[in-house]
């Protein structure tokens, strides 16, 4: 579960309005996100997910009373918010953003973080859904290179990023929406780098 904070739409930063294909792997499939997913993925919210974004009750809380008209809005442009579903059952299993965030040292690369709802971690589709990620901004959303934060405390998703191919940039001091900092890494991926094989093992 990397960091994904509040960011600036890609729309704003870009002016690409591209439509997502699904993208599917052999398990999970990707998807916009829909205003009738917030049951969901507001369940998938715990306390390992808030440690590891740095949220609090008052920053979810606040997310609940916008979830509708961010939604719909991001679904009008290119979607930068995205379902992990179940490719066999369509259920909900987590979410992935992609966006421009304040805390990324980079102004020319959009960041992706995520999170995967307690019941789909440890089984590999943390690995599964951000290959698709990555393929779906590189492909689709046409971006060069992204980058991935990470906490020095998440090591699951660090070792997730890595194996994924992505280059180790440099370690920071990250941001928190509550206002704390804690230490960190920054990872870049490039379109240069492919697809990668990621055999399940990460806790995510």
């Amino acid at each position: 579960m990397a960091s994904k904070h509040g960011g600036t739409r890609l729309n704003e930063r870009t002016g690409r309005g591209c439509r997502l294909a699904a993208r599917a792997g052999e398990r999970v499939r990707l998807r916009p996100l829909r205003c009738g997913d917030e049951h969901a993925f507001f369940a998938s919210i715990d306390d390992e997910v808030m440690a590891a974004q740095g949220w609090n009750g008052g920053i979810v809380d606040a997310m609940r009373g916008t979830f509708g008209a961010r939604t719909r809005l991001r679904l009008r442009r290119s979607p930068s918010e995205l379902a992990v579903v179940d490719q066999r059952t369509d259920e909900f299993l987590g979410v992935f953003g992609i966006a421009f965030y304040s805390e990324n040292p980079s102004s020319h690369a959009p960041t992706i973080g995520w999170w995967l709802a307690r019941g789909a971690r440890g089984h590999g589709l943390g690995a599964e859904s951000l290959g698709l990620a990555l393929d779906y901004a590189h492909r689709t959303l046409r971006f060069d290179e992204v980058h991935m934060g990470v906490l020095f405390s998440n090591a699951s998703s660090r070792a997730l990023i890595e194996r994924s191919g992505a280059r180790h940039l440099y370690d920071a001091t990250i941001s928190l929406p509550t206002g704390h900092a804690e230490m960190g890494s920054w990872f870049s991926h490039t379109r240069a780098m492919g697809p990668r094989s990621m055999a399940p093992g990460a806790p995510d």
